[in-house]
């Protein structure tokens, strides 16, 4: 997880949570969400991580299925 100031001293929407999950068989996993408030930006970056690393895991699932009948 990465943070960073976008716009420096001039304000306004600044604050970047990158967030790269590595998943063991499955292609990563790249969020980045840019909010003017840092814990938003971080919890909106895990959120979405969250949901799309449950997707990849339920696809990756549902393919075995089909590939095992």
């Amino acid at each position: 997880m990465q943070f960073s100031v976008i716009n420096g001293p001039r304000g306004g929407v600044d604050k970047r949570c990158y967030l790269q999950v590595m998943l063991a068989g499955l292609s990563e996993v790249v969020i980045a969400d840019i909010e003017a408030d840092l814990y938003v930006a971080i919890d909106r970056a895990i959120d979405r991580a969250g949901r799309t690393v449950a997707r990849k895991i339920e696809r990756q699932k549902s393919l075995l299925r089909r590939v095992a009948r």
